[in-house]
């Protein structure tokens, strides 16, 4: 077995361990279909969509080497019915940041600046913008439930 995949191991028996993923999912992350990732709109293009119909952003901070960020993506991003949410309420964008300064991960110039603005450390967050910049709210990691009603709930404020 290669030191990759027994390391992806490992931080998926960590997470089970402690409660924060079921032990049956895949060894590998990748290996994980998500079925609706043609939602995200590159970053200067959602802008531009943002003002001209007043939803606001969710900026998805997420890197390649994040187990949590796989389960963000399938369980928000990669099913149906939370998708057609996030597609109606948001303008969602994937934006792929480093995970500290031994991290090769290709990081776009938008992706720095935008962590960098927001005050991203870790992967994975989720962070809405109304279509004026304004702040909504934002949320690193926690379950469907959670992260479903957060999303709802800052879309109305962006209404506001």
């Amino acid at each position: 077995m290669s030191k990759s995949k027994l390391l992806s191991q490992a931080r998926l028996l960590a997470l089970a361990v402690a409660g924060l993923a079921p032990l049956a999912r895949p060894a590998s992350p990748q290996a994980t279909p998500v079925p609706m990732t043609n939602l995200f709109r590159p970053y200067s293009k959602a802008i531009a969509e943002s003002k001209s119909t007043g939803k606001p952003l969710l900026l998805f901070f997420t890197n390649p080497h994040c187990v949590p960020c796989y389960w963000l993506e399938s369980e928000i991003f990669g099913k149906p019915d939370s998708a057609a949410l996030v597609n109606r309420l948001y303008v969602p964008v994937r934006l792929v940041t480093k995970l500290g300064p031994t991290d090769k991960t290709p990081e776009t110039p938008e992706a720095r600046l935008a962590a960098s603005r927001y005050g991203i450390v870790a992967t994975p967050n989720l962070v809405a913008i109304s279509a004026s910049d304004r702040f909504l709210g934002s949320v690193a990691w926690a379950g469907r439930d959670t992260v479903l009603f957060r999303l709802e709930t800052w879309a109305k404020a962006a209404r506001r």
